[in-house]
């Protein structure tokens, strides 16, 4: 714990350290680590001579993002030298919390590398984040130790309802989640957002386009809304869509359009004299100039 101060934690990086009472798993103060300016800024511990290179080990600690996103992934890692001077970096755990819970990185039977000679640390990271986060209750045991810990929710692909798992109940609260979006326009925005964050993908997008709190808005202007946000003329965009009314749209806002068969889907009977996609594939294949079934 940190109750007393930072107990010999250092800094990776621009990254600082210091005990701080703002948050704290257990006790009243944890190391919370700031000024991160690269994902593997963060806050480290060196190891002393009782811990052996080829020897297994338990390992633990506990963290609380501090901005970021739900479902940035965290690393618990272990950095050493080599006899030739060459540093290794070996993941000891990793999860992805939710904002605002205290997860735990654990491994329970972590071997340090037979070749690490001497500067072995430990450290928390992220994957691709720079925001602050805080550490607590660092710990190490022998082997095959399960240390308690935080039992914070974590990020889950498709877990909607928050539970940890992927189930029927996700679908349907995502069934729920659709209906009520078309019945609110004014929420359809945010909610498609919100739907992209639970599933992961939202940062695969540029712009996500949608009514806002105009409910009588049509696909047509939906889609001239996403063009004028990503300062695009008509002839540089393609709608793809699954629906007849996503045709419309494209005609009213004078795009092309190219149809697929999954999703609601386009029969490929009534499609066969047109150009359409079949797969994702389809769709580069088509951008790239080719000629699509």
């Amino acid at each position: 714990t940190f109750e007393s101060g930072d107990n010999d934690w250092t800094t990776r990086g621009s990254a600082k350290v210091s005990s701080s009472s703002s948050n704290a798993n257990g006790g009243s103060k944890s190391l919370y680590c700031n000024g991160r300016e690269a994902s593997w800024n963060g806050a480290l511990k060196e190891l002393d001579s009782t811990f052996k290179a080829g020897e297994s080990y338990s390992f633990s600690a506990n963290v609380l993002s501090g901005g970021g996103k739900d479902g940035d992934v965290y690393y618990f890692t272990m950095e050493y030298e080599d006899a030739n001077g060459d540093f290794h970096y070996e993941k000891i755990a990793k999860a992805k919390p939710m904002k605002g819970e205290w997860v735990q990185l654990a491994n329970s039977n972590f071997t340090i590398p037979e070749d690490a000679v001497k500067n072995i640390h430990i450290y928390v990271e992220t994957e691709k984040s720079t925001a602050s986060f805080y550490v607590d209750d660092v710990k190490a045991a022998k082997a095959g130790t399960v240390i308690e810990g935080a039992k914070g929710r974590q990020f889950i692909l498709g877990d909607l309802n928050g539970d940890g798992d992927v189930n029927v109940f996700d679908v349907i609260l995502g069934r729920k989640y659709i209906i009520k979006g078309f019945k609110d326009g004014d929420k359809m925005k945010n909610l498609a957002e919100e739907c992209c964050r639970n599933l992961g993908i939202y940062d695969l997008f540029d712009y996500i386009s949608g009514p806002g709190k105009d409910a009588g808005c049509t696909k047509a202007r939906v889609i001239e809304m996403a063009m004028e946000a990503l300062g695009v003329e008509r002839d540089e965009t393609l709608m793809v869509g699954d629906t007849i009314n996503d045709e419309v749209g494209a005609k009213g806002a004078g795009v092309d359009f190219l149809p697929v068969t999954w999703g609601f889907g386009f029969d490929r009977e009534n499609t066969r004299d047109r150009l359409r996609a079949e797969s994702p594939s389809d769709i580069m294949e088509y951008l790239n100039g080719g000629n699509n079934r």
